[in-house]
């Protein structure tokens, strides 16, 4: 988790991180990169799975909507239950996908967001966190 006054070192140059400076360095690096943030659901859809599509949704167009893409996917749809494979999903899940020059470089699957559901203000930092970290490696 990203907090005020934490270093990161990107690319040799250390940033101190609170609010501003943390969205300068997003915005720098997703310059560098086209991200993705997906939900997969499937055609069962339970008011869990609804919660964390709402909350994601709002994270993203709070945080991140200029940065980069948001999509929502139907992992039951024949044309993209490749997805099922390629990020090894077994439920609904939220994957951050980082891609570069047209080519993947790298994804992360936020596992935690089971965990986090009860409390909507710990899930939002969760994810949004997450987004953040995952967006300066």
């Amino acid at each position: 988790m990203l907090k005020k006054g934490f270093l990161i070192l990107i690319g040799g140059l250390f940033l101190m991180t609170g609010c501003k400076e943390e969205a300068k360095a997003v915005q720098k690096v997703s310059a560098l990169y086209q991200s993705t943030v997906y939900y997969f659901h499937g055609n069962a859809r339970c008011m869990s799975c609804y919660k964390i599509e709402k909350y994601t949704t709002e994270v993203f167009n709070e945080n991140f909507k200029d940065k980069f893409d948001y999509k929502i996917v139907n992992t039951d749809n024949s044309d993209n239950k490749h997805f099922l494979e390629d990020y090894q999903l077994y439920s609904k899940a939220l994957v951050l996908v980082k891609i570069k020059d047209g080519k993947e470089v790298g994804f992360k699957n936020l596992d935690k967001i089971w965990v986090h559901l009860g409390n909507e203000a710990l899930f939002k930092s969760y994810v949004k966190d997450e987004i953040t970290q995952f967006l300066l490696k």
